[in-house]
């Protein structure tokens, strides 16, 4: 080997060395060209340098902008906690060409010299802030479901639609939020950031509805009752109101007490009179045993099967014998049974002068319901003559008219395609008798003693009382 080629390759090397101390030395703690964060090139700059570069593009003023259906909210960086990771970003740039062997990292630093290196945005996130400033939004993105209901109109039934509402989906928007800004290679503002929102169905769907079966009408039936008591009125409409679009799955049985619950002041109801004892006296809730008279007849009428129901002291003048029911909270309930396969809705509404209570359902077409009374006996009220001082000799006042007492009984039969199917005893009942009571003058000293024109005792003495519940025990009977 010649003297000339060992000094050639030993300048080479010398070179090399030289190169490569002057590439150590002016690249010692600066980035190679071609190095770039964001977009932003970072060639030549130490880690201070990088740092105080990203620092003047304020960042922290880009505004991120998250959209939903019904509009978008606009938050920047900073009011988000999010923050560039200064030192993790300056520490990648300073990596490239540096990581591997000398081959290695040569080629790398000419590769970015002649293709680039860009290095994606990472940041600090205050996770907390995160969660609070999702949960404002989920404030302004929710929309409450809206149940299915049942819509009633007179005779005609509908189902108003339910509707799905919308909820911010706060788990997925911050995972996929975190990951965008992750894979995010450079900062435009606003930062368009769609949130993830998921339905939620209401309690009782479209469908819901439609699986109870409820589409026609079955029954109607009303009564009707004089407007001259306010007090009374105002109790038949509050215990008709409680009642009104009350649904009955199959099999589910149906109480006015609970469902009207007790006639007190507290509950808006007023005095209005009563039937105690058989006598017409003023009592808290005074009309509601009209709501449940009129209930009974319609729940008879539309095939339910009774359960409970108790007739009132004396006859009433707005539903024929043996068809009233009287409540009397506690003690004496009207219940009846949902024993069709499908729902039932009850509509009760006071319309004028009218209750007017109408059973919706799936009715049979073929089939019929009929309520008959037989067997009546009238039971002539007693006459009672009583002494008043205050009365002249001979003189005869009436202080009560006196009401005839019934014996009854009722009947419910079904007809399919007007043949008799089924004939069912519903009740025996007795109504009491109301004596007529007159007062008269004394007798004179010189004249026997007055005897009373009737003073036979009242006819049904051997029948027993239909119930043994104390007077104040019916202070709720109407």
């Amino acid at each position: 080997m010649s003297k000339k080629y060992l000094l050639i390759t030993g300048i080479i090397v010398l070179l090399v060395i030289l190169a490569g101390l002057a590439d150590v030395l002016f690249f010692l703690n600066k980035t190679y060209p071609g190095v770039t964060i964001g977009q932003q090139d970072v060639s030549f700059l130490s880690s201070e340098e990088i740092q105080q570069t990203l620092r003047g593009l304020h960042l922290e003023d880009t505004r991120v902008l998250f959209k939903f259906s019904e509009g978008e909210k606009q938050y920047s960086l900073e009011e988000l906690g999010i923050r560039l990771d200064l030192e993790s970003l300056s520490e990648k740039a300073l990596s490239i060409g540096r990581k591997g062997n000398i081959k290695e990292n040569i080629w790398e630093r000419v590769l970015v010299f002649r293709e680039g290196k860009d290095i994606s945005l990472s940041f600090q996130i205050n996770d907390n802030k995160i969660s609070d400033l999702l949960n404002e939004l989920s404030q302004e993105i929710k929309v409450e479901p809206v149940d299915a209901d049942f819509n009633v109109q007179g005779d005609e039934i509908s189902i108003i639609p339910g509707r799905n509402g919308i909820k911010l989906d706060q788990g997925k928007s911050k995972g996929t939020f975190y990951q965008s800004l992750a894979l995010l290679t450079e900062v435009e503002s606003p930062l368009v950031f769609p949130v993830i929102v998921r339905e939620v169905e209401p309690d009782v769907t479209t469908e819901d509805l439609q699986d109870t079966g409820i589409r026609d009408m079955l029954t109607k039936f009303h009564t009707e009752f004089s407007q001259n008591d306010p007090n009374r009125n105002h109790n038949i409409k509050l215990a008709s109101g409680f009642i009104h679009l009350t649904i009955l799955a199959p099999n589910e049985t149906f109480s006015f007490n609970d469902v009207v619950g007790r006639a007190t002041a507290e509950r808006g109801f007023k005095e209005a009179p009563i039937i105690v004892d058989g006598q017409f006296v003023q009592g808290i809730g005074g009309g509601i045993c009209q709501v449940s008279s009129t209930l009974y007849n319609a729940a008879l009428i539309s095939n339910m099967e009774i359960i409970e129901r108790s007739n009132h002291g004396r006859a009433v003048g707005y539903l024929p014998l043996g068809r009233d029911a009287t409540i009397a909270y506690g003690y004496l309930d009207l219940k009846f049974k949902n024993t069709r396969t499908h729902h039932v809705l009850i509509s009760s509404v006071v319309e004028g002068n009218k209750v007017i209570i109408r059973f919706f359902g799936d009715p049979v077409p073929e089939e019929r319901v009929e309520i008959v009374t037989t067997d009546i006996v009238k039971i002539e009220p007693e006459v009672k003559t009583e002494v008043n001082k205050e009365l002249k000799p001979g003189e005869k006042k009436l202080i009560q008219s006196g009401s005839p007492g019934y014996r009854v009984t009722a009947w419910r039969i079904i007809y399919v395609e007007e043949e008799e199917l089924h004939r069912e005893r519903l009740s025996r009942d007795y109504y009491r008798s109301v004596p007529a009571i007159y007062h008269v003058g004394p007798k004179k000293q010189d004249e026997a003693v007055y005897k009373p024109e009737n003073n036979r005792e009242e006819e049904n003495n051997a029948v027993e009382e239909e119930t043994g519940i104390d007077e104040e025990e019916l202070e709720d009977a109407g």
